[in-house]
């Protein structure tokens, strides 16, 4: 049950594993928040540019493969 007058946030979850995404997506958004993912730190980059004013959290995976998503 989502309480009245709480606040919704809108989480962005980085994971590369679609059961993880998935189960963080589904418990936010049954909490009532918006909750988008993603599978890889192009993708996270591109959310976080393109809606950075909008998001309030960012959950994620520290075990990605460093290779895929260095920096540069």
């Amino acid at each position: 049950m989502i309480a009245v007058g709480a606040t919704h946030k809108t989480v962005v979850i980085a994971d590369d594993t679609p059961s993880v995404r998935d189960r963080f997506r589904a418990a936010l958004e049954h909490a009532g928040h918006r909750a988008y993912t993603v599978r890889s730190a192009a993708e996270l980059l591109a959310r976080v540019r393109a809606d950075l004013s909008e998001i309030d959290l960012l959950v994620v995976d520290l075990g990605e493969d460093r290779k895929s998503t260095r920096l540069n």
